[in-house]
Formats: C-alpha cells, sequence, structure tokens
C-alpha cells in the first residue's frame, strides 16, 4: 500500500490545523484512506503528515493539483512541502507487545 510522507513548515499550528481537517473532504475525494499527523518536538513549526492511499497515481494527482496548493497557502504552509512517496513494508519486529 503506498504511502505519502508530507513535511511542511507552517507558521501557525492553530490556523493550519482546522484548514487541514477541513480538507479532509478533498482528500478523501482524491483516494486517501487514512493518515497520521505528527508534529517534531525539537522545531514545533515543522509537521509531517502521513497519508495512506490505495494507488499511487492517486497520491501523486492529489500532492500536485492546484486544490492543494490553495489549501496550503490558506493554511500558511511556510515554504514548498517536501515529499516522499513510500511503500509500505514488513513491521518492525519488536518484543514487548
Amino acid at each position: 500500500m503506498p504511502w505519502v510522507l508530507v513535511r511542511h513548515r507552517i507558521d501557525d499550528y492553530q490556523k493550519w490545523r482546522p484548514i487541514f481537517d477541513g480538507a479532509g473532504a478533498l482528500l478523501e475525494r482524491s483516494g486517501a484512506r487514512s493518515g497520521f499527523v505528527f508534529r517534531n518536538l525539537e522545531a514545533p513549526d515543522e509537521l509531517f503528515v502521513l497519508l495512506e492511499w490505495p494507488v499511487l497515481d492517486a497520491a501523486r494527482d492529489f500532492m500536485a493539483s492546484a486544490a492543494l496548493r490553495k489549501e496550503m497557502a490558506r493554511a500558511g504552509v511556510a515554504e514548498p512541502p517536501h515529499v516522499w512517496y513510500l511503500d509500505e513494508l514488513e513491521p518492525p519486529a519488536l518484543t514487548g507487545r
């Protein structure tokens, strides 16, 4: 299953989060299935968004879309995002779980 990892620098999380949440329908229409949001503990203006997609082409199309660029601008994304396309492999073998 493909995943997209996006690194954002943002101006204000309190502004960014409601706009990101409001784009949920846009993400779903584009094919995103699930996701996670992480914040860098050492740089609070740096966020990582990890989204699962059923098809890599749908993820690429969404990341290149004008609708996404418009929402990022509204949300106060401070610089162009860094994007990685990932393929899920086996989880690590951890003990104690």
